[in-house]
């Protein structure tokens, strides 16, 4: 059943307004954060954080051995999306808690200990949905379902220091990106395919994209932060935003319906997922060199693809599918290396995923 975020969620829970919470290992581990360099295109154990639409818990998986090492228990209903921390002691989660679309809840995560040692609430009757931390670390930029507009977080207190009204009162905001230098950060909207661009030094609008697209969903900064790409799902295309004059300087024909986005450090190719064929079981994974902005190569995902991250190196990709499937791919060879049921009971399946780049996992 592929039924994104924007559309619907499953009866809630009772929430409980804690934070501390406790984290299920599945086997005794250690973790070990640390830069893993001189590796190449050579496969480097990391850690991939995924969340879900209608479980309490964040699930941490190996890689590239595809192993569920621990359950991050949240004190809400939900884990949409992760982001994790420039210093990688820290990783941040959005989601909601007794109602189904609310209250829009934020976790702070330790990852030294796989744990929620806080939980504020970002909105009391909206719903927070993704989510960016600025390269200074001092402030969190959070979309939010329905609210037509943005939350930035003080990092260090958790508080919220500004909502951002955005110009369209009857869209859905979904996809959110760092611009370079980290003052401008990239907000997608879902229907009217606007993309607004908010500065986080004076808090306001600085400038609105009129894409042309339908529907904007993900978007993901370029390496040499030139261009901002972002998925147009009701145009059957990747738009290209120039980062710094904020025009649309082209727009990239791909199969039906992409929706999320990465582009890894070395920046040479983009990852694109698409939900094109989900009710025969299997999706897409488009693949674009950044350099030509062409399509390269175009593989066959199992599942409803959701939502893809791509390690540092550009080699490895995670995707998540509405199946409960997380999918492993070797980007420059082309090759689904593993599918792994993590939830294979799941009604609405896995959603954010986020990968600790050079984290290793070491067993004692």
């Amino acid at each position: 059943m592929n039924t994104p975020l924007h559309c619907r969620f499953l009866p809630c829970v009772l929430f409980l307004f804690f934070v501390g919470c406790s984290v299920q290992p599945v086997e005794p581990a250690e973790l070990e954060l640390g830069i893993a360099a001189g590796r190449g295109h050579d496969p480097v154990p990391e850690l991939a954080f995924i969340g879900r639409t209608d479980a309490p818990f964040i699930s941490v998986v190996d890689l590239p051995s595809m192993t569920e090492v621990a359950q991050i228990q949240v004190p809400g209903y939900s884990a949409f999306n992760i982001t994790i921390a420039n210093n990688r002691k820290y990783a941040y989660a959005t989601g909601t808690g007794s109602d189904r679309l609310k209250p829009g809840l934020l976790y702070e995560i330790d990852l030294s200990t796989f744990s929620v040692v806080r939980t504020v609430v970002i909105d009391p009757n909206f719903s927070t949905t993704d989510l960016v931390i600025t390269p200074d670390g001092k402030r969190i930029v959070i979309t939010m379902y329905r609210k037509h507009e943005v939350a930035v977080v003080d990092a260090q207190t958790l508080s919220v220091v500004a909502f951002i009204p955005l110009t369209d009162n009857n869209d859905y905001v979904n996809g959110i990106a760092i611009g370079p230098g980290g003052r401008h950060v990239f907000v997608s909207s879902q229907v009217s395919g606007r993309v607004h661009v908010i500065d986080t030094d004076e808090l306001s609008v600085a400038a609105v994209v009129e894409t042309g697209a339908a529907s904007v969903n993900e978007l993901a900064l370029t390496q040499n932060g030139q261009y901002i790409y972002g998925t147009a799902g009701g145009n059957d295309a990747v738009i290209l935003i120039d980062a710094r004059t904020f025009e649309v300087v082209e727009n990239i024909p791909v199969s039906p319906y992409p929706v999320g986005i990465a582009i890894p450090k070395n920046g040479r190719e983009a990852a694109v997922v698409h939900q094109q064929g989900y009710t025969q079981g299997h999706s897409l994974l488009t693949i674009l060199d950044t350099r030509t902005a062409s399509v390269v190569a175009t593989l066959d995902i199992p599942g409803g693809a959701r939502r893809i991250a791509i390690s540092q190196n550009g080699h490895l990709a995670v995707v998540t599918t509405t199946a409960g499937n997380v999918v492993l791919v070797d980007i420059p060879n082309r090759e689904i290396l593993a599918v792994e049921e993590l939830d294979p009971g799941s009604q609405n399946g896995l959603f954010g995923v986020a990968i600790t780049n050079g984290a290793r996992f070491n067993k004692p």
